[in-house]
């Protein structure tokens, strides 16, 4: 769980595991990777969606999957979320933004300028769209790029998409080819972009029941000199009432996608981006870090499967919150800008303090049992160390996972350690 309230420390928190795990990009010159970004069901402001795109675009993170249903998506977030894609150099392979509160009208003044063509006219302009398969003997095969939009605003969404295709047309054939599935496939002549959107058609928008829009006018991305409008619902509904709990489809290119390397490459003044993937099954955690950069060789197609949500024990709830918090981070200054001085404590010192966490934890009667759930809530206390948080916000962040009855020794506990043997580091902490 991620709701507005952990934006910031998930962002602080995220930055540094991506520091610990592969080092300062700028120094390795390999930008950092995720296969999978998954903030889906935390009802997340625009605000909040806008903070978590802003700060992946300005780290230059590359993600495989983002998954963002279930939130208060509106039109400033899906701007956020169309200059995340135009700016991030490698291609996506999915993006969920379903049960939302994006709004467009296929029938106003302003057709072509929604938010939801802005994001097809950028995938349409992106250099690294058609995704390219190499499979070997059948040669080079284009796969769908996978976008779920059901569940938003959008009135008559089939007439929204046919507008979209007529713009993007030359000579009568569209340039957009619309699938029936994920399934790769031969390119068909001019190309530029291949999107499966099988719950596009429906929409929480009917007669009558359309949200009231206020459009502003804002500079599309992708550079095009078109206009994109930015809307803002006046409907006010509860996101926790209306929610669909669907479940998603893996399909062949998706089961068989969990590490990339991208290569780009130039045909007739847009580049493609060619993809070979290796067989392997889709991950299972919220956050899954790049398994390696190597070439690797082409899979074969593999059958569909069915990746099910599934539901968690509270040992399991609290394990999959401190997922999405256990790192340790470098600071930023006061200009907002990354920090190049040392952390706090090594990497050694910081194995080292969660060993020594997580066995105070294990002698105390009433918190988790389970050792995975114990080393998560091991690395997040140290976590809060390195991104010198204070001995309040360490006490009450413990609080939110143990409760006040235990949050406050384990905090007291650690305090007292840290400053016996780590002195350096409680320092540099302000404790």
């Amino acid at each position: 769980m991620c709701e507005d309230r952990h934006v910031s420390d998930f962002l602080q928190c995220l930055q540094c595991w991506l520091w610990r795990s592969y080092g300062d990009s700028r120094v390795t010159g390999r930008p950092w990777r995720l296969r999978r970004l998954d903030l889906a069901q935390n009802s997340l402001s625009d605000e909040s969606i806008c903070a978590v795109l802003g700060t992946m675009k300005r780290l230059d993170v590359r993600v495989e999957r983002v998954f963002l249903s279930g939130n208060c998506m509106r039109a400033a977030g899906m701007a956020a979320v169309t200059e995340y894609v135009w700016n991030c150099q490698e291609a996506l392979m999915e993006l969920d933004i379903s049960d939302n509160e994006v709004a467009a009208n296929a029938s106003s003044s302003m057709s072509g300028g929604d938010s939801v063509s802005a994001l097809i006219r950028c995938l349409y302009n992106h250099p690294s769209y058609p995704m390219m398969l190499d499979s070997g003997h059948e040669g080079r095969k284009v796969i769908p790029f996978l976008l779920r939009f059901g569940g938003n605003f959008i009135d008559q969404p089939e007439r929204l998409l046919e507008d979209i295709l007529s713009r993007a047309s030359k000579g009568g054939k569209t340039l957009i080819r619309i699938c029936d599935s994920q399934e790769s496939h031969l390119q068909g002549g001019d190309e530029f972009l291949s999107i499966y959107m099988p719950d596009f058609p429906s929409q929480r928008a009917v007669t009558g029941s359309m949200p009231t829009i206020e459009a502003t006018v804002v500079e599309d991305p992708s550079g095009s000199g078109r206009t994109l409008e930015r809307s803002r619902s006046r409907r006010v509904h509860s996101s926790k009432a209306r929610r669909r709990r669907h479940r998603r489809t893996a399909t062949p290119a998706a089961a068989a996608s969990e590490a990339l390397l991208l290569v780009s490459s130039g045909h007739e003044g847009k580049p493609e981006t060619e993809v070979a993937l290796p067989a392997t099954g889709p991950a299972q955690t919220r956050l899954v870090q790049e398994e390696g950069s190597g070439v690797k060789e082409p899979a074969e197609d593999v059958p569909a499967g069915t990746e099910r949500r599934r539901r968690k024990s509270k040992e399991a709830h609290v394990k999959a919150e401190l997922t999405d918090a256990a790192a340790s981070l470098p600071q930023r200054n006061a200009n907002g800008q990354k920090e190049t001085s040392p952390p706090l404590l090594t990497e050694e010192e910081q194995h080292k303090l969660q060993g020594e966490v997580e066995k105070k934890l294990a002698k105390i009667e009433g918190l988790p049992s389970e050792q995975s759930t114990r080393e998560m809530l091991s690395e997040f206390t140290v976590c809060m160390l390195v991104a010198r948080k204070g001995p309040q916000e360490v006490e009450a962040e413990l609080a939110s996972f143990l409760g006040q009855e235990h949050a406050v020794p384990v905090a007291a506990w650690f305090m007292k350690h840290v400053r016996s043997r780590y002195k350096n580091a409680a320092r540099g902490a302000g404790w």
